[in-house]
C-alpha cells in the first residue's frame, strides 16, 4: 500500500502463486493502535511455509521430501506526535525470526529504526532495518536502510517510491501509485526492482472495511495472488 492510516486496525493478508505450486503459502496478521496515552504500538505476525521441497545431493534427486517455514513477529512502538515536532515521527520495532528446514531450526532477534517527516501532500520516511548481536553469523540479515517517499499531487491520485540499500553494497528501488476512481473503489500499480516484477490490484472500501487484491508478476513464481482484508475501529 501507498498509504498508511492513523487509528485502531487489524488486517489479514494470504498470498499464494497463480500456477500449481503446492505447499507454498504465505499469511499474515497485522494490529495497530493509537489509543496508548504516549504513543501508537503495531503487533504483526507472518509466516512462510514451503512443503514438499525435493531433496538432491550433488545435484542429483534423491527421491526425498522435506518441509521449510519462516515465523516472524514484530512488536512496535511510535511515540505520539505532538506541538511543533507534529510533522516529525519517529519509532523502533523489535523483530523475532525463527526459521525451520527439515530437523533444524534457528531465530534471530533484530531491530527497526525509522523516522518521517510530513511535509504539505508528502511524506518521507527513513528506516534502518535488522540491527542485530550476530553481525558475525554468516546466516545473519544484512542491515538494511530505506528512503521512501509518498507523494498526494491532488486528493484522488498518490504516488510512492523508495531506495533499499544493504551493507553489502546491493541496492534496488520500488515505485507505486494509487488512483481512486470512486470513494469505494481504488486501482493500483507499481513496480519492484528487487524481484523485477511488476505488480496491479485494487482496493474496495465500505465503511471501515477495506479488501484489497493484488496480482503481481514474479519472474520465477509466475503470477502470484494476494488477498488483505483490514478493519479499522
Amino acid at each position: 500500500r501507498i498509504r498508511e492510516n492513523s487509528g485502531d486496525a487489524i488486517g489479514t493478508t494470504y498470498s499464494k502463486p497463480f500456477d500449481n505450486i503446492d505447499g507454498f503459502d504465505l499469511g499474515s496478521v497485522d494490529i495497530t493502535s493509537d489509543r496508548l496515552r504516549y504513543g501508537n504500538i503495531g503487533f504483526s505476525f507472518s509466516q512462510l511455509r514451503v512443503a514438499g521441497i525435493r531433496e538432491a545431493a550433488n545435484g542429483v534427486l534423491t527421491g526425498n521430501l522435506f518441509d521449510a517455514r519462516m515465523d516472524a513477529v514484530r512488536l512496535s512502538f511510535a511515540p505520539r506526535r505532538s506541538g511543533v515536532s507534529s510533522r516529525f515521527g519517529y519509532g523502533a520495532q523489535i523483530n523475532y525470526v525463527g526459521f525451520s528446514v527439515r530437523d533444524r531450526s534457528r531465530s534471530r532477534f533484530g531491530l527497526d529504526l525509522g523516522a518521517d517527516y510530513t511535509w504539505k501532500s508528502a511524506l518521507f520516511t527513513v528506516n534502518l532495518r535488522n540491527l542485530s548481536t550476530n553481525r558475525g553469523d554468516a546466516d545473519a540479515l544484512p542491515i538494511t536502510g530505506e528512503l521512501r517517499g509518498e507523494w498526494s499531487p491532488y486528493s484522488l491520485l498518490h504516488l510512492g517510491g523508495g531506495l533499499t540499500w544493504r551493507e553489502d553494497g546491493s541496492s534496488d528501488f520500488q515505485i507505486g501509485a494509487e488512483y481512486e476512481l470512486f470513494e469505494f473503489l481504488s486501482i493500483m500499480g507499481g513496480y519492484q526492482d528487487a524481484s523485477r516484477q511488476w505488480t496491479a490490484g485494487g482496493v474496495v472500501r465500505y465503511n471501515n472495511i477495506a479488501l484489497e487484491y493484488g496480482l503481481a508478476a514474479h519472474r520465477e513464481l509466475d503470477f502470484t495472488h494476494t488477498v488483505s482484508l483490514g478493519v479499522k475501529f
